[in-house]
């Protein structure tokens, strides 16, 4: 009788376990519904095209643009995926990395404050940065600077 009480544990322990990684998949399949958040911020840094420092109640806060990336600013692995993908040389993808990295800085003032609207149900990418949509006004309304990068041909869209 033992030995059937230790299996029966291990059978329902496993079952378990193989639940529990199923609602974790369905959960990253069918994200729960969008529940968006708008946060005043003030900038700080610009580091590249698509990541920029913010000041969020006295604390620093390092966003991603949602939805885009842009060329890299300096030699790393990325650079190398986007050499790939797109056939230029180091010289041509950091040239454009810098272009799209003083598009925001002309766009985004150090000091002024803007509108971020973060998915609260889904805040973070993949390094640990906020991912959200960041208006070039304190109202959260109008373009996003995501899509004014697109349409200055200065970001693509991103893919995981």
């Amino acid at each position: 009788m033992n030995r059937f009480s230790d299996i029966l544990k291990f059978a329902i322990m496993i079952l378990a376990i193989i639940s529990i990684f199923g609602l974790l998949r369905c959960m990253k399949i069918y994200p729960k519904s969008v529940n968006l958040q708008n946060f005043h911020v003030d900038v700080i840094r610009v580091i590249d095209g698509d990541t920029i420092v913010f000041d969020y109640q006295k604390l620093p806060i390092i966003v991603r643009l949602k939805g885009i990336d842009t060329f890299e600013t300096k030699l790393n692995k990325h650079l190398r995926k986007q050499q790939k993908q797109f056939g230029y040389s180091d010289e041509e993808i950091i040239r454009r990395g810098m272009m799209a990295k003083q598009f925001v800085r002309r766009n985004l003032k150090l000091g002024n404050t803007y509108c971020i609207q973060i998915d609260i149900n889904h805040p973070f990418g993949y390094y640990g940065r906020y991912i959200a949509d960041v208006y070039t006004n304190n109202m959260c309304k109008g373009k996003t600077l995501s899509n004014m990068l697109l349409e200055n041909f200065l970001a693509f869209k991103y893919k995981k």
